[in-house]
C-alpha cells in the first residue's frame, strides 16, 4: 500500500489542478469573446455553469464500483453535521488534521494566482486572453512536473521531508515574481509571440513554473500522508472533509484577494503579500508538526554530507509497531536512520551513549525487524 500512495496523491493533485486550469481558461475565453456591442453579454459559453455539472454527473456513472469498507455506515444527508463529524474524525489524528489544513492552505495560495491571472496578464504584462491562458498552462505544467519529481525523490515512499522544501520554494518564487513583474506599464495589448519576445517575461514564466513545481512537492506528500495514516474505513470521509476545507479556503482566498485589490494593492503586490504570508503559515505548521521539519533537515544533511544506501527497508511494515536494533557507530546514526526510514522513529538511548533500540510508534514490543543502512 505504501508504494501506491505517492501515485495516488499525484493523481489527486494533477486532476484538481487540471480541472481548475481548464475552468479558468474557459472563463477567460468566455470573457474575451464578449464584445461591448454584443446584445448577448453572457457570451457563447453562458450555459457552461449548467452544462458542466450535468456532464460531471453523467461521467460519475462510469466510476468502477468498489465494495464498501464499512457496510454498516449510513448516509447522513445533513452536509453541515456530516462535515463537522468528518473533521472531528480527522482531528483524532493530529498529523492528519494538520495535513488537511496544510493542503487547504496550498489551495488558498494557488487560488490567488489562478483568480488573478487574467488581470495579471492584461493589466501588468500587457497580454491578451491567450497570454493569460499561457500563464495557466505554465502553472499547470509546473504542478505536474513537481508531482512527478516528488515521486522520484520519494523513491515511492511517503517522503514528508519534501514539504518544507516545497513551502520555502513557493514563497521564494512568489516574492521574486513581484520583482520580476515590476517595470514600465504595458502599452497596448500583445499576443503570445510579442509577449515572449519582451525582455524579462521569461523570468515571469520561470517564476510561475518553479512556484507551481514547489507546490507539487508541497502537496503530494501531504495527500499521501493522509491516506497512509487514516484507517480504510474512514479514508473516503477524511478525503471528503479535505475537499470541503479546500473549497472554504479557496473562497476565503478570493475574498482576501478582492479586498486587497479594492484597498489599492496591485496584482504583483498581492503576490508579494501571499508569498510573505506563506512563510509565516509554513513556519507555524512546521512548529505544530515538527516531524515535517525534522525529516527535511535529516534529508538535507544526509544528502549533502553523506552518501549511503538503504537495504532491507521493505521489511519495515507500513503500519503497526516495529523494533529496529542497530549498532551505534557515531553521533550521526540517528540522523541517518531518520532519513532511511519512511516512518517516524522514537529513539531510546542508554546513558553510555549507545543506541540500544529504536522503536516506532506505537511503542509496543513486536518481533524485531532487521534493517541495514
Amino acid at each position: 500500500m505504501r508504494n501506491r500512495l505517492i501515485p495516488l496523491g499525484l493523481a489527486l493533485t494533477a486532476a484538481v489542478v487540471l480541472a481548475l486550469s481548464a475552468g479558468a481558461q474557459t472563463g477567460s475565453f468566455e470573457v474575451a469573446s464578449v464584445k461591448p456591442s454584443d446584445p448577448n453579454p453572457t457570451g457563447p459559453l453562458g450555459g457552461t455553469p449548467f452544462v458542466l455539472p450535468a456532464l460531471g454527473r453523467l461521467t460519475a456513472q462510469f466510476v468502477p464500483h468498489s465494495p464498501a469498507t464499512d457496510p454498516t455506515l449510513r448516509i447522513n444527508w445533513n452536509p453541515f453535521t456530516e462535515t463537522w463529524r468528518n473533521l472531528a474524525l480527522a482531528h483524532e489524528r493530529l498529523a492528519v488534521f494538520r495535513s488537511l489544513l496544510g493542503i487547504s492552505w496550498m489551495w488558498f495560495f494557488g487560488a490567488v494566482f489562478l483568480s488573478l491571472f487574467p488581470a495579471f496578464a492584461k493589466d501588468v504584462l500587457g497580454g491578451d486572453e491567450r497570454v493569460a491562458s499561457l500563464l495557466l498552462v505554465v502553472f499547470s505544467v509546473g504542478i505536474g512536473i513537481g508531482s512527478l519529481l516528488c515521486e522520484t525523490l520519494s523513491r515511492r515512499h511517503v517522503e514528508i521531508g519534501l514539504v518544507p522544501f516545497g513551502a520555502l520554494g513557493m514563497s521564494v518564487f512568489a516574492i521574486d515574481l513581484y520583482f520580476a513583474s515590476r517595470g514600465t506599464p504595458p502599452v497596448g495589448t500583445v499576443g503570445i509571440a510579442e509577449f515572449v519576445a519582451q525582455p524579462g517575461r521569461w523570468r515571469v514564466m520561470l517564476d510561475l513554473a518553479l512556484l507551481a513545481l514547489c507546490a507539487g512537492l508541497y502537496s503530494v506528500p501531504m495527500y499521501a500522508l493522509i491516506q497512509l495514516r487514516t484507517p480504510a474505513t474512514h479514508r473516503a470521509r477524511i478525503i471528503a472533509a479535505n475537499n470541503i476545507l479546500n473549497a472554504l479556503f479557496m473562497v476565503v482566498s478570493a475574498g482576501m484577494a478582492g479586498a486587497l485589490i479594492a484597498a489599492g494593492f496591485t496584482v504583483p503586490q498581492v503576490f508579494l503579500v501571499v508569498g510573505l504570508l506563506n512563510l509565516a503559515v509554513g513556519a507555524y505548521i512546521f512548529l505544530l508538526v515538527p516531524e515535517y521539519l525534522l525529516r527535511f533537515l535529516s534529508l538535507l544533511l544526509t544528502r549533502v554530507m553523506y552518501r549511503f544506501r538503504v537495504q532491507g527497508d521493505e521489511h519495515i511494515p507500513a503500519e503497526g509497531a516495529a523494533l529496529l536494533v542497530c549498532n551505534h557507530v557515531s553521533f550521526v546514526d540517528a540522523m541517518l536512520l531518520m532519513a532511511a526510514s519512511p516512518r517516524p522513529i522514537r529513539f531510546i538511548s542508554s546513558r553510555w551513549r549507545q543506541v540500544e533500540a529504536i522503536s516506532m510508534l506505537p511503542p509496543k514490543l513486536p518481533r524485531p525487524i532487521g534493517c541495514t543502512v
